[in-house]
């Protein structure tokens, strides 16, 4: 079966991409060589079949994974010397953390958030060499920085991944992982995202940088702990970049700014709950329902579960409850947490089961 392939060297030793070529502007004395065998080639530029190389003998053993690794650091190396040459870049984008920390002053609190970096790797190594020996090792491509005598290797896989050995140098390595030949259209486009499956990263530096990205354009929103004259409590979410002030209403008489909202609903109940007590033991007159001996469990959907009244209440009903009963100690408390939390528990494994097996069931 006849091999075809996409590329072949030219003249000067250069890939040519038979999709270039036109048989009438080809020029009669050009002869194609194989990268990897470096067989003579035939170009096929038929109007029936696609165009493409075909190994003039029709012995060649030529195997395409050889051929795809020699073509990889071929074109790589062509590329970039040609970015080095004409003063081009050619970048690796690399996908790197950033923490945001525009309200950290004011309210006590960053943001996590990744951005795409664009390096300019000809701005860092001004050499390039092919099959290069270094330290020991042979990379594929030897990038190398005469001012430092820095080194990035740029190794290609086609059957065999990176050596372990190579990896636990230290030496900062690309891996760019082939299974044909459309992937190099991302080294010809002279840009290699990381964020690509087939390329990986390793020994490169992780260098988290702290500054302000959003100018206070702050999607997050600011979690603020208010206790009211009515002995009423709430955990509200307010736009960051205001004034806390100007968003609160009502006589307050205690005030915390909490910092971030995670946005889940479970985690602002439990922060709300550990904020209620905490208030109610520092002695700030307030009520409710999770400070009373009577509050059970009901998941996330609704607060409290009042025992005595059998329903679903909010937890600021306590203020105007006859039968509050406040315990009497935070260790008390979170006994009474453990106890819902297990009832709780045991009511969605009935539930699971109920509706797994059907017929009766014993309560």
């Amino acid at each position: 079966m006849e091999i075809q392939y996409r590329y072949a060297l030219d003249n000067h030793d250069q890939p040519i991409d038979v999709f270039g070529l036109e048989r009438a502007s080809m020029d009669p004395g050009c002869v194609f060589r194989c990268v990897a065998c470096g067989g003579e080639l035939i170009a096929k530029l038929g109007d029936i079949k696609a165009k493409h190389f075909a190994h003039k003998s029709l012995t060649s053993n030529c195997a395409y994974e050889s051929y795809l690794h020699q073509l990889a650091k071929r074109i790589f190396y062509s590329e970039y010397s040609k970015c080095l040459e004409n003063n081009k870049p050619l970048h690796l984008v690399k996908t790197e953390s950033v923490i945001c920390n525009h309200f950290e002053n004011k309210h006590g609190y960053t943001c996590a958030r990744t951005e795409n970096k664009h390096h300019d790797l000809t701005k860092y190594f001004d050499r390039v060499d092919l099959e290069k020996h270094h330290n020991g090792f042979v990379a594929d491509v030897l990038l190398q920085s005469s001012k430092t005598g820095e080194v990035l290797f740029v190794e290609f896989a086609v059957t065999h991944k990176c050596e372990e050995e190579k990896i636990r140098s230290g030496i900062r390595i690309i891996e760019y992982s082939l299974t044909g030949e459309e992937q190099l259209e991302q080294v010809k486009s002279h840009n290699l995202r990381d964020s690509d499956e087939w390329i990986t990263l390793y020994n490169f530096r992780t260098r988290i940088e702290k500054r302000s990205v959003c100018g206070g354009n702050c999607a997050a929103k600011l979690n603020v702990f208010v206790v009211y004259a009515s002995k009423k409590s709430i955990l509200l979410e307010l736009e960051p970049h205001r004034e806390v002030d100007s968003q609160v209403r009502g006589k307050i008489l205690h005030l915390e700014v909490l910092g971030k909202s995670s946005g889940e609903k479970e985690e602002q109940i439990l922060l709300f709950r550990q904020k209620v007590r905490e208030a109610h033991f520092n002695n700030v007159p307030l009520k409710n329902c999770f400070l009373c001996r009577y509050h059970g469990g009901d998941g996330v959907e609704n607060a409290v579960f009042c025992k005595v009244d059998r329903q679903s209440v909010g937890s600021n009903q306590a203020v105007e409850c006859e039968k509050y009963r406040p315990m009497r100690t935070m260790s008390e408390c979170l006994a009474q947490d453990k106890k819902n939390e297990e009832f709780v528990q045991k009511k969605q494994i009935g539930e699971m089961i109920r509706t797994l097996i059907p017929g009766p069931h014993i309560k």
